[in-house]
């Protein structure tokens, strides 16, 4: 997480010398699940059926996951607290908006809309809506 807050540091320095504001977005696609086993045990399957060869980069994000199919190179993968946490992160390195994806779309929106979103929105204090 070091190096989004140090390229975030860079990017606000760029922007507050050009006299421009700034925010800043990511996108990525998440699969979480009850319990960080589960999460894994899908995202395995998942490889297996679209012979994507993942690699784990950091705890939780595993590139080229859903490359090919949503566009994004990275996935978060673990247990609704866990993606929950890691969203917050991204949030407190300085991700001010984002765009989360997954495979398949309709059952994962809906997971993360119910399980992740609204503990993610109280953590932060955020009264608006945040959209899966």
């Amino acid at each position: 997480m070091s190096d989004v807050q140090q390229a975030v540091a860079q990017l606000k320095t760029l922007a507050e010398q050009a006299g421009r504001p700034l925010q800043i977005g990511l996108r990525i696609d998440v699969l979480a699940r009850e319990t960080e086993e589960e999460a894994i045990f899908d995202a395995r399957r998942h490889a297996e059926q679209t012979q994507h060869q993942p690699s784990l980069s950091q705890a939780g994000l595993w590139r080229g996951l859903t490359t090919s199919s949503t566009g994004a190179a990275g996935v978060l993968v673990g247990s609704f607290a866990q993606v929950q946490q890691q969203l917050a992160d991204y949030a407190a390195a300085g991700v001010s908006q984002f765009i989360l994806g997954a495979v398949p779309s309709l059952e994962e929106a809906y997971r993360v809309g119910e399980n992740v979103l609204p503990a993610l929105r109280a953590q932060l204090g955020l009264s608006t809506r945040l959209a899966a």
